[in-house]
């Protein structure tokens, strides 16, 4: 998976399905539903924003920063 939106609920990374990501999609990887305004997780089944998978991400990134240090 080259980029994903992480689920504010389940924290599972969706992958991303734009022309140039979609090509390196597997079988493994979690699909979530783009609509314009929001994704739905393709886990859990939850909808999110943009906004909130990149917060979520950002957070996600900070707890491994502070899980090293």
């Amino acid at each position: 998976m080259m980029g994903a939106f992480y689920c504010p609920h389940c924290e599972t990374p969706n992958a991303c399905t734009c022309k140039n990501c979609k090509p390196s999609i597997t079988e493994e990887d979690t699909v979530g539903v783009m609509h314009a305004e929001h994704i739905t997780c393709g886990k859990c089944g939850k909808d999110f924003s943009y906004d909130e998978a990149l917060y979520t991400e950002w957070k996600l990134i900070q707890s491994k920063l502070n899980e090293n240090s």
